[in-house]
């Protein structure tokens, strides 16, 4: 959950939670650390400003499949994946990429766009266990993005 500081800078410095997700929303988008609105000045920490929902969701599973790793549970499937080794999980990340391309190939709809969203988090998922069976944090793989940034894929591709 992004935390803010709200600071009243004005009489009228009731903000409904929703102006105050709105406004954050707005900031990120932006990159900005601070806005006012409604006579509240609201601010965001800078090095928040590059976290996105999205990265917020990613790093707390890798947290996750991390615990599994070090405090295995009969229960967890994430469990049971990391004890299977590459073989497993990866046999689970080719099972689901195929489901992905399937899911792509539907006709367009409602139905099949949610399908595809389903195939997709799937996928990330088995990624992300085998990173963490890996030892490979999830900042790493965004450092690589990162560095990619900006560089065209057929030049990066020729560099390697």
């Amino acid at each position: 959950m992004l935390e803010c500081i709200v600071e009243p800078t004005g009489p009228d410095y009731d903000l409904l939670l929703t102006e105050q997700l709105a406004l954050t929303r707005v900031l990120l988008l932006n990159r900005q650390s601070r806005s006012t609105i409604n006579g509240l000045t609201l601010k965001i920490p800078r090095d928040l400003i590059h976290m996105s929902a999205t990265d917020s969701v990613l790093s707390r599973l890798m947290k996750v499949i991390e615990d599994r790793r070090q405090n295995p549970s009969d229960e967890s499937y994430t469990t049971r994946l990391l004890a299977g080794g590459v073989e497993k999980i990866g046999g689970k990340i080719l099972e689901e990429a195929a489901e992905v391309v399937e899911a792509a190939e539907e006709e367009d709809s409602a139905e099949a766009h949610e399908h595809l969203v389903r195939e997709a988090a799937d996928m990330v998922y088995h990624l992300m266990v085998m990173l963490g069976y890996r030892r490979v944090d999830w900042s790493e793989v965004e450092q690589e993005l990162s560095r990619r940034f900006g560089v065209s894929g057929l030049d990066e591709k020729a560099s390697r």
